[in-house]
């Protein structure tokens, strides 16, 4: 089991929560020294936010271009571990060829993964997954199942995160079978390099 991305993310979220907390309290004391008048003391405190501000853009950036170099394989194994975790048991097939895919469009298949695999925890109420990826054409195919509960109704407006990711990709997202089971395929236009299919 890959339980090495979770230490990291959790210990970045605090740093997160105490960067946002600083960046509350030396506002307020920003804005009651200005009341006060006590113009000096409260340039001292926006200087601080602006220094605690800039250092956060910093650590964002730097989290952002760690999860760009993760690879689809690592990915993989973390949201094994997510589903697992929950006692949900996944079936997973993987017949890309991940050392051909751009690094940025493994990126984007992870982050849509993990969403749908998130989705899937927060609210199917499953007990089983598959996760099916192949190329098609021209077209790289995420087909992510689930026997939970499923879509009342389809609108279309659906899974509007994974849309919003797939923007000037030209990929597309949508519910196969709203229910027993739940499917959803992601399509990403790309050809794979040695993939005549």
């Amino acid at each position: 089991r890959d339980l090495h991305s979770f230490p990291t993310r959790r210990s970045s979220d605090l740093h997160s929560r105490h960067t946002f907390a600083m960046l509350s309290v030396k506002t307020e004391l920003a804005q009651q020294f200005l009341q006060m008048a006590a113009y000096e003391q409260a340039e001292k405190e926006m200087e601080e936010v602006r220094r605690i501000s800039k250092q956060a853009m910093a650590d964002v950036r730097r989290i952002v271009d760690n999860l760009k170099t993760r690879t689809l394989d690592e990915e993989l194994n973390t949201i094994r571990t997510m589903l697992e975790m929950s006692d949900i048991d996944l079936e997973l097939h993987n017949q890309l060829n991940v050392a051909s895919i751009p690094t940025e469009i493994q990126f984007t298949i992870s982050m849509i993964l993990l969403e749908l695999a998130t989705n899937i925890i927060k609210h199917a109420e499953a007990k089983k997954s598959k996760i099916d990826l192949h190329s098609h054409n021209q077209d790289l195919i995420l087909d992510v199942e689930d026997d939970g509960r499923g879509f009342k109704r389809v609108t279309g407006r659906e899974l509007h995160s994974v849309r919003e990711r797939l923007e000037g990709l030209d990929g597309r997202v949508e519910v196969i079978s709203s229910q027993q089971p739940t499917i959803i395929r992601v399509r990403l236009p790309y050809r794979v390099k040695g993939d005549e299919r």
